[in-house]
């Protein structure tokens, strides 16, 4: 193999580890994001929403200080299979409840579209032991996507850069480095073949 060739490999290499550790990156910070939101509905226990006998009043621009509730979707889906809303916060839809129910046999957690369409939900369904009720809570995952896309983003711009920086660093290299190596080799082929000139 020759010279050029045993470099072009390293730099082929070295593109695709960088390309394997930028996916296994927004890989782990998804799952770590995702593992966040999780606990956060996971610390709503059935007490906590027996208590919401009516919405909580979310001022515009309120904090999720004023009330734990405030990012949250909640509601209960009867034993006649009427769904109740207790809590529809300031969020940018309402989660597709049946698709959570089916996805997670009535007990677990569940990533599930908008019920429009539009956005995604994390959704924890869980059975009140004392009514018999599912309860489920629901957190838009719009702010989780947005920092895995930036994310993203950023890995692959940076990853351009490198790329450049490699095929610079080749083009330099190749130049400077192996070209007269390879004139000096092809005359001395040359020589030694009997070409005195």
């Amino acid at each position: 193999m020759s010279l050029r060739a045993r470099l072009l490999l390293v730099l082929g290499v070295l593109l695709v580890a960088y390309v394997v550790a930028a996916v296994l990156i927004v890989t782990s910070q998804r799952e770590l994001l995702l593992t966040q939101v999780d606990e956060r509905l996971q610390s709503v226990t059935p007490s906590d929403i027996a208590g919401l006998t009516r919405p909580p009043q979310i001022t515009p621009g309120g904090s999720a200080a004023q009330s734990p509730f405030s990012e949250l979707y909640v509601a209960v889906i009867r034993g006649d299979g009427a769904v109740a809303s207790l809590l529809v916060g300031n969020l940018p839809g309402v989660p597709d409840v049946e698709a959570a129910v089916r996805a997670t046999g009535g007990q677990g957690l569940t990533t599930v579209g908008a019920s429009d369409g539009a956005g995604q939900y994390r959704a924890l369904v869980q059975l009140d032991p004392q009514s018999g009720d599912l309860l489920i809570v629901a957190q838009p995952l719009t702010e989780l996507n947005a920092a895995v896309a930036g994310l993203s983003r950023t890995l692959w711009i940076v990853g351009g850069i490198i790329a450049v920086g490699l095929g610079i660093a080749f083009f330099w290299i190749e130049r400077l480095g192996l070209r007269p190596i390879a004139r000096v080799t092809a005359t001395a082929e040359a020589i030694a073949a009997g070409d005195r000139s």
